[in-house]
């Protein structure tokens, strides 16, 4: 085995540990690093969907703008290494190895024992110090208040929007979760938002005003005369959250020109955010875990294919509301399909099936104008490029 695989054989360990939520150790570390954070100008983006694809979005603006930027995102579906990237290219392998080596033997020494993710997090801290990076679009893992990447003072803070989900770590009501997620706006810090239900936007609110931080809301009115890179109605909700946040960022001393920005919005690119993978028949991948992102994916799905039966295969967490995303799809499409995605935490299906197990049926449904869309979680996004790698 490669040192490199061994390094992933080793942090996967750390994985099996769960999600340990708090600052602590994470700054502890970092302090013996020298604080990189720190000295990073930072936009941190949380949320309880988009907040992927506004960081991809602000991350190609930036780089546009003449940036050298760096982006941290969560979770990954191929490969632990897109989640930290500089100027839209993965960390290497060496770089990661090296760090991975480093942190370890930080670990051990002074015998902090850190969570799967509080690891990336420092790695992606330290990559960007090594690589120069003008400025950090770094992405909530969970929740905001006590996620790891709490440790910064951005620039700009970034709240996308807030729906049930997490209720295990976040609480069951939105204000609840609001709360958490507002727990990244800092003093005298500017925030951002595209939260748009009252009673939840006034959580925010009342969180910003006590510190003192200036909020600003996404409008749906303003005309958006962007065309974007990334595929899906729903992309245009996110994409005014970025041309908000990029005006915010120009008043701090930013120069993010129109020509950034048109040329940031097309090129912009994340995977699995309804991504078409396959074009005999058209494949579509989306990874919409919650009910609300089901709702949004099953309208992009329905405005980019109006005149087209639409099949759907759903793979889903048994942790999330079952019931109501699969209700949400069915209302919605022509078929619905059911499979067990690769991890503990999939919804059992009674027959056990797998992709390779359900699509061949599909298919032999499915006329030339059909479109079939893989989604439920990114785990489904990453059964389907694997198995489609191949065949498409």
């Amino acid at each position: 085995m490669s040192d490199y695989l061994q390094s992933l054989a080793k942090l996967s360990r750390l994985d099996r540990k769960g999600i340990d939520l708090g600052l602590s150790k994470t700054k502890k570390i970092l302090k013996i690093f020298q604080s990189p954070h720190q000295k990073l100008k930072s936009i941190h983006v949380a949320g309880t969907n988009g907040k992927g694809s506004t960081v991809a979005m602000l991350s190609s603006i930036l780089q546009a703008a003449g940036y050298h930027v760096g982006s941290f995102y969560s979770p990954h579906v191929l490969d632990i290494r897109e989640r930290i990237q500089v100027n839209q290219k993965w960390i290497s392998k060496q770089d990661f190895l090296n760090l991975t080596q480093q942190i370890h033997q930080v670990m051990e020494t002074h015998k902090i024992d850190l969570s799967y993710f509080e690891f990336l997090t420092v790695m992606a801290f330290l990559h960007y110090r090594n690589q120069n990076v003008d400025v950090g679009v770094i992405e909530v893992g969970l929740g905001g208040r006590l996620d790891a990447t709490n440790v910064i003072t951005p620039e700009v803070s970034v709240i996308t929007t807030i729906s049930h989900d997490h209720h295990r770590f976040l609480g069951n009501t939105l204000t609840k979760i609001a709360k958490e997620k507002a727990g990244i706006i800092k003093y005298k810090r500017p925030c951002v938002t595209g939260v748009r239900r009252p009673s939840v936007f006034k959580t925010i609110q009342k969180i910003a005003r006590q510190k003192k931080s200036p909020l600003y809301a996404a409008s749906l009115e303003e005309n958006f005369s962007y065309t974007l890179g990334l595929q899906g109605a729903y992309q245009t909700q996110n994409a005014r959250l970025v041309l908000k946040t990029t005006q915010v960022l120009n008043q701090k001393g930013f120069f993010i020109s129109e020509r950034a920005l048109q040329k940031g919005f097309l090129t912009a690119n994340i995977v699995g955010r309804f991504e078409k993978i396959c074009s005999s028949p058209t494949v579509i991948v989306d990874g919409a875990h919650n009910v609300d992102g089901i709702r949004t994916c099953m309208h992009a799905l329905n405005e980019a294919f109006p005149h087209s039966r639409r099949f759907v295969i759903l793979g889903i967490c048994q942790d999330k509301n079952t019931k109501k995303m699969v209700q949400m799809v069915q209302k919605n499409v022509n078929h619905t399909h059911f499979i067990e995605i690769p991890t503990p935490r999939s919804w059992k299906v009674s027959s056990h099936k797998q992709l390779k197990d359900v699509y061949p049926k599909v298919i032999q449904k499915m006329h030339e104008k059909d479109v079939l869309c893989i989604t439920g979680s990114l785990y489904a996004v990453e059964a389907a490029k694997r198995y489609f790698e191949s065949r498409c």
